[in-house]
């Protein structure tokens, strides 16, 4: 019986290339990248390595590709580096009631630290009203974090809908929707 997996907004199983690249890491090439003697520097060379080929398929630069242990380091990592570095009295960051928790928390610790925290409800499907996110933003709003497809229900949320809303409305916003295929 081939296996069907329905949970890949969670865990997806590693293709077979990669795990080849990483038992070769793990065995061959498991220097500390930060130091100096051979292994290092040999390790240090295949991150390099990792990270141009990862930026060539984003069309990015390669000083833009982080790694992190995991989705809640990655997603405090971005959060905490955007409100963190606004040198502003008054700022606004907007999420919606069904992101992952490593969001909700570090939005909910913003909000006991002056930060206006605007949490938008969602429809029995997990959809946002994109009139409630309208009338959220203002020129205070430095973030919107929407997960595109949401993990629990499956929501695929308008991305192209919500980022026009949001540079419509205030252009300097962060947000960069990521698209999955599905939509």
């Amino acid at each position: 019986m081939k296996e069907i997996y329905l949970d890949n907004a969670a865990t997806t199983k590693v293709d077979p290339r990669v795990v080849a690249k990483m038992v070769d890491a793990f065995t061959n090439n498991y220097g500390n990248p930060s130091s100096l003697h051979r292994l290092g520097i040999q390790a240090e060379l295949a991150v390099k390595e990792v990270r141009e080929s990862i930026a060539a398929t984003l069309n990015c630069e390669s000083q833009e590709i982080y790694f992190t242990s995991g989705g809640t380091e990655g997603n405090n990592m971005i959060i905490q580096g955007i409100v963190e570095n606004k040198q502003r009295k008054r700022m606004r960051i907007i999420t919606t009631g069904i992101e992952h928790p490593s969001v909700l928390d570090v939005f909910t610790f913003y909000e006991s630290h002056q930060v206006d925290v605007v949490v938008l409800g969602v429809d029995a499907q997990g959809h946002i009203d994109l009139d409630e996110l309208k009338a959220a933003m203002d020129a205070d709003t430095i973030l919107v974090s929407v997960m595109g497809v949401n993990n629990e229900l499956g929501t695929i949320q308008d991305l192209k809908a919500i980022g026009k809303i949001i540079k419509d409305a205030n252009p300097s916003v962060f947000f960069t929707p990521i698209m999955s295929r599905a939509t």
